[in-house]
């Protein structure tokens, strides 16, 4: 729908809003849109950490917490690869 309006408008969903509602709204319309997406990573990280618990048998909470770690704190930005052949 978003991509949508965005084709036929030129423009994006925040910027329609912004245009059509008052201030407020869209201000509204942000903080939700912020507390879905940081309820979305949550729920991610906290599949990494029961995916890692079956494969180790290690504590979820711990391996939630190494999975947090490793993918927001490290300062590369690269995903690791595996070679198989030289």
């Amino acid at each position: 729908m978003c991509g949508f309006i965005g084709r036929v408008t030129g423009k994006g969903l925040a910027a329609k809003i912004k245009a059509t509602f008052p201030r407020i709204v869209l201000q509204g319309v942000v903080m939700l849109l912020l507390v879905a997406n940081i309820l979305n990573i949550a729920a991610d990280v906290a599949a990494m950490g029961e995916v890692a618990e079956l494969v180790t048998g290690l504590n979820r909470h711990l391996m939630t917490a190494f999975s947090f770690s490793e993918r927001f704190c490290c300062k590369s930005s690269s995903p690791i690869t595996v070679t198989f052949f030289s």
